[in-house]
């Protein structure tokens, strides 16, 4: 039923398991009407259950974005995720009122068509490509909300070398 997995969803989020990111949209019908992404907060927790190690790539991925959104989530910015068919952005962050696309990677740099699609939808968005050295930047940044203020600061409207 779906009642009950909204209560259930609600619950891990009151116990600081799981945070809930809508889907980003200038149309609130669409964030109420979308699937949220559930993001784990406690990478601890994820690695006691799992066999995967940190060798697989794909999951080292999953943890490091994980561990960034949950950092990001300390910020009090509004957080949210995209994606409309193939193409997707693993957290848009609002900073004063204005949306941030913050591409998520921890292995090699590569393009992605997500920034692209999202510059498309909205053209006046800042996008940004997080590589790992920045990434793990940002971890360390104990004031994260001022860290993405300041990136959105630095970072200019998402261009086509960008995505």
């Amino acid at each position: 039923n779906a009642d009950t997995i909204k209560d259930y969803c609600l619950l891990l989020e009151q116990s600081y398991l799981v945070i809930s990111l809508q889907k980003f949209s200038t149309r609130p019908v669409s964030r109420r009407t979308s699937s949220p992404k559930l993001v784990p907060l406690a990478n601890s927790l994820i690695r006691a259950v799992t066999r995967r190690t940190l060798a697989d790539p794909a999951w080292r991925g999953r943890l490091f974005e994980a561990s960034l959104i949950a950092h990001f989530s300390t910020s009090g910015l509004p957080l949210y995720y995209w994606s409309e068919g193939q193409a997707e952005i693993d957290v848009v962050v609002i900073v004063n009122n204005n949306p941030l696309a913050l591409e998520i990677k921890s292995g090699r740099k590569r393009a992605s068509s997500g920034l692209k699609s999202f510059r498309q939808k909205f053209p006046n968005a800042r996008g940004l490509l997080l590589t790992p050295e920045l990434g793990e930047q940002l971890l360390r940044r104990a004031d994260i909300r001022t860290a993405l203020e300041e990136l959105y600061v630095n970072t200019g409207v998402v261009s086509d070398s960008q995505g």
